[in-house]
């Protein structure tokens, strides 16, 4: 072998544990956020659900009936908040899902394939594929993304 295949060699083992304890990293942040998602989820409900029984045992007179609207505006606001770190943990994950696999299995995916190109499954992850491979830095990239988003109601999930 070499001194320029050995070398090589070396550099991809290196870049292989990098790009692994990226992996690792980022899916140990995201095991934690799923906990502390459960608890908010659990707690969610259990405000929904006392919503609901107060909205039906309460005698509803001008004062209680304003108190029932804020707090039912209020759970709204909750679980649009809380989408936002929903899909901020599965952005994550699926960012990551290809250093695992490359990092396990050896496997270096061109960004320029169908392969690649098909991992993404939103919008967004779509439209900043598209910005990076067209802007041609990160800055650039992320700029012209920030310009094509726009606040859609359409985009809220219950979950």
């Amino acid at each position: 072998m070499s001194d320029n295949t050995s070398e090589l060699a070396k550099e991809l083992y290196q870049i292989k544990k990098l790009t692994l304890l990226g992996f690792l990293q980022a899916k140990a942040a995201v095991d934690d956020s799923e906990t502390q998602i459960n608890q908010l989820t659990d707690h969610f409900t259990q405000l929904f659900d006392i919503e609901q029984k107060l909205s039906e045992n309460l005698i509803l007179d001008s004062d209680n009936t304003l108190l029932m609207e804020r707090l039912r505006y209020l759970i709204g606001s909750i679980v649009v908040e809380f989408q936002f770190f929903d899909r901020l943990k599965q952005k994550i994950e699926q960012s990551v899902e290809p250093l695992r696999q490359w990092s396990e299995d050896g496997i270096i995916v061109d960004p320029d394939s169908p392969d690649f190109v098909n991992r993404y499954s939103t919008k967004e992850e779509r439209n900043l594929y598209h910005a990076l491979q067209t802007q041609g830095s990160i800055e650039k990239a992320l700029s012209y993304v920030a310009l094509m988003e726009v606040d859609d109601d359409d985009d809220i999930e219950m979950f």
